[in-house]
């Protein structure tokens, strides 16, 4: 059986963690391409117990939010709703390289991954043309313990 509460009592299914991350950051990189119009404001999803992806917003983010304060607030948003959710996201633009910016997803699973993805694109973009996914490890969970060893 699968258990994604992050509970411990059953095994993480690693092919759901999978579908729910494609899932995810799939709509956030999609609604980020929307959305831009020369900048990004930052906003943040989850995919409930259930599979269903909702958006979650704050008024306190706006054009004229700093990145920082964006993604503080947007965890914040989140973070009252952890037990509803398998998986929650953080869209954000970041400076990427000298000639580049980058779309960042900060994705967390309750399965245990946490993940930073990104997909580049050049800083004097009118239009938003991502280049290839860069995947890393996140260095930690902000949302989500890590379910406990058998």
């Amino acid at each position: 059986m699968t258990d994604v509460s992050g509970n411990g009592d059953q095994h993480v299914d690693i092919e759901l963690i999978g579908d729910d991350i494609v899932a995810l950051v799939e709509w956030c990189m999609l609604t980020a391409v929307e959305r831009w119009s020369g900048h990004l404001i930052p906003f943040a999803a989850g995919l409930t117990l259930d599979g269903e992806l909702v958006e979650f917003t704050t008024p306190d983010v706006h054009a004229g939010t700093p990145e920082a304060n964006a993604i503080i607030d947007l965890t914040a948003a989140l973070r009252p709703h952890r037990s509803e959710l398998r998986a929650a996201a953080i869209t954000y633009r970041i400076d990427h390289d000298a000639d580049n910016d980058a779309i960042e997803v900060s994705l967390e699973h309750r399965g245990g991954v946490a993940r930073l993805i990104r997909r580049p694109f050049p800083k004097d973009a009118s239009a938003l043309e991502l280049g290839a996914l860069e995947s890393k490890d996140a260095p930690g969970a902000i949302l989500f313990e890590k379910p406990r060893a058998g």
